[in-house]
């Protein structure tokens, strides 16, 4: 690698940050620029919608520290905003008119909250530290909050507003919640536990508008009615940032497409993280996968093709929720299971187990307050192992001694 080359990484998130270390790790000696639009260096989003807002304490939890990035001497150009792409020049325009050239280039832009149509006065996003500061100032002067859509996000504001006291209706226009990530066995657990917190579900239920009342609350007009809160919440899902790609005239379908090495339909443009639709080996498909694990893995795998190796990016999807007292884990795609089984009841005091099957086969583990089985069952999925489906719905049987028996077989 040419000490004179420039790689540059577009987005100061988690997965821009990853990029840059993972670069000068793997041997680039060039020099490397990180346009990010946030003036932070990466920090962890997800107490962002949990402790950030129940705890006013809670300060900032860095990913890494600013010395690290000067320890790979990056060029972090930070509270910068990127407006243009040219892929034929090989340069990208700053929002100030200057523009940058590169050799290799590296879209890890994320994305941005989708937007409700309509929606005026005291209704919030949450994405970066900017909001959730300001959600956390306004959420705990709030009465009455409703929050709109019934997924992650949507899901865990509304826990924490509920632990700060506020009355939580939720309103989500499916007939179940998460339906986008577990399957109908694991909603309704999740549903019990919000209810028997006192929050409220309208579940086949669509916001139309919300208006800014005369004495700046919200009056939110839903498929069924009207009613008045102090703050409104929306979580309905982010819209990946793929401006700058269609710029550069790469194939865009829900997210920047990339192939299994993170590369993009320009050979020297990679994209990571929230905003890649990636080739998938395990599932014989395309999936924009949004998780924490996944903004991590992608950027070092990315960073690794930019720096010339062999790389095959098959990670196994997991993420986690904290809602209220309840630890979700989910390994794998359980929305792509026909048939869901548990290890034994279905009680969260006792921790909860559910496998998903696709045609007998393991191809996802949900575990609510029972992380121990998630470490075994993580290992077995990437693995691709299918105990003996008696065996594996014995509560009494350890997933980790299934998994050494298949080791060992």
């Amino acid at each position: 690698m040419n000490k004179n080359e420039t790689y540059i990484i577009v987005g100061g998130g988690q997965a821009g940050g990853e990029a840059a270390i993972t670069l000068r790790a793997g041997g680039f000696e060039g020099q490397i620029i990180v346009v990010g639009e946030e003036k932070l260096v990466p920090y962890e989003r997800p107490p962002l919608s949990k402790t950030y807002l129940t705890d006013e304490t809670v300060e900032r939890a860095e990913f890494r520290p600013l010395q690290a990035y000067l320890d790979a001497r990056a060029d972090c150009r930070l509270g910068v905003r990127a407006t243009g792409l040219d892929a034929a020049r090989k340069l990208l325009t700053l929002e100030d008119g200057s523009e940058l050239h590169w050799d290799k280039l590296l879209l890890a832009t994320g994305g941005t909250p989708r937007k409700l149509p309509r929606a005026n006065g005291p209704v919030y996003y949450l994405r970066t530290e900017e909001d959730a500061l300001a959600l956390r100032g306004a959420i705990r002067s709030a009465d009455r909050v409703v929050v709109v859509g019934g997924g992650v996000i949507g899901l865990e504001t509304a826990a924490s507003a509920r632990q700060l006291g506020a009355e939580v209706l939720v309103v989500e226009p499916a007939d179940r919640v998460m339906a986008r990530m577990v399957p109908p066995e694991i909603s309704r657990l999740i549903e019990q536990m919000h209810r028997d917190h006192q929050v409220e579900l309208r579940l086949n239920t669509g916001v139309q508008a919300v208006e800014e009342t005369a004495g700046g609350r919200a009056l939110v007009h839903l498929d069924d009615g009207t009613l008045e809160a102090d703050l409104v919440i929306v979580g309905i899902g982010i819209e990946p940032n793929t401006q700058l790609a269609v710029d550069a005239g790469l194939e865009v379908d829900n997210g920047i497409v990339v192939n299994s090495s993170c590369q993009t339909s320009h050979p020297d443009i990679y994209a990571a993280g929230d905003v890649a639709n990636s080739e998938l080996a395990r599932y014989g498909q395309h999936l924009r996968v949004e998780s924490w694990l996944n903004a991590s893995k992608q950027a070092e795998a990315a960073a690794r093709a930019m720096c010339g190796e062999d790389v095959v990016y098959d990670e196994l999807p997991w993420f986690w929720s904290d809602q209220f007292d309840v630890n979700l884990q989910v390994a794998g795609l359980p929305h792509l299971a026909n048939e869901t089984l548990f290890r034994g009841g279905q009680d969260l005091a006792q921790g909860i187990t559910a496998v998903h099957l696709r045609d007998n086969e393991l191809i996802a583990v949900t575990t609510l307050n029972n992380g121990k089985d998630m470490s075994a069952a993580r290992r077995m999925l990437a693995r691709g192992i299918t105990p003996d489906l008696d065996a594996l719905c014995d509560p009494g049987v350890p997933l980790k001694k299934l998994l050494k028996a298949a080791a060992t077989a």
